[in-house]
């Protein structure tokens, strides 16, 4: 597993290196895409053109994070990749928001954000959305901060590709931890499938509609 969203200084030959030594033990790479918000499609490119030419299996964490802008072109490159033989898959979890650590590399350049980005923010211990000024103060504290990242719409477009799978959580600490850990299935057996239908289960698994 390798998480290049946080490793940034990683090289796509370090990256090589680990899909090759993956190819030879017969095991899969589990990566959570790096991303530039310039070119959004790049993170993916990398990770499909590793996996195509070492052999290893490619599964991509979080395919949501690739952001609104990109999640049409990056859902027809996973299944291009997979039309011509690369054993490429994903998973995405079943929320609009996630739970990164505030003082992690996900928000290097926080200075450059607009003022009203803060305010999507919200800082669990308090419930409150967050400012330019209260960021950095938590941002100084540590610790994690609940961030939207994907639309409903491009999230349940995620969801029903047939390449993706649906993902939970394993964050607990303390008797606390993401929504994801505990309430996954709760999630998708009565959001996705009861209220919005989007799924249907048919005893065995939920499938699209």
């Amino acid at each position: 597993g390798m998480n290049l969203r946080l490793t940034q200084a990683a090289s796509s030959w370090e990256v090589l290196q680990l899909f090759r030594t993956a190819a030879l033990n017969s095991s899969s790479c589990y990566v959570v895409l790096r991303r530039d918000a310039r070119n959004p499609e790049q993170g993916l490119e990398e990770a499909i053109a590793a996996s195509a030419l070492t052999g290893a299996p490619l599964h991509i964490v979080n395919f949501a994070l690739m952001g609104d802008t990109a999640i049409g072109h990056g859902l027809q490159m996973l299944a291009e990749a997979r039309s011509r033989g690369i054993d490429a898959s994903a998973q995405a979890y079943p929320y609009t928001s996630g739970l990164p650590r505030i003082e992690s590399a996900n928000f290097e350049a926080w200075e450059q954000f607009p003022d009203e980005r803060f305010q999507s923010y919200i800082w669990p211990p308090t419930g409150e959305r967050l400012t330019r000024a209260t960021f950095a103060k938590y941002r100084q504290l540590g610790g994690d901060v609940i961030v939207p990242f994907v639309s409903e719409n491009d999230l349940i477009r995620i969801l029903e590709h047939p390449a993706v799978l649906i993902a939970s959580e394993g964050v607990m600490a303390n008797g606390t931890g993401h929504l994801r850990t505990a309430g996954t299935f709760a999630r998708v057996l009565g959001h996705y499938v009861r209220d919005g239908r989007v799924f249907k289960y048919d005893g065995h698994a939920v499938i699209p509609s």
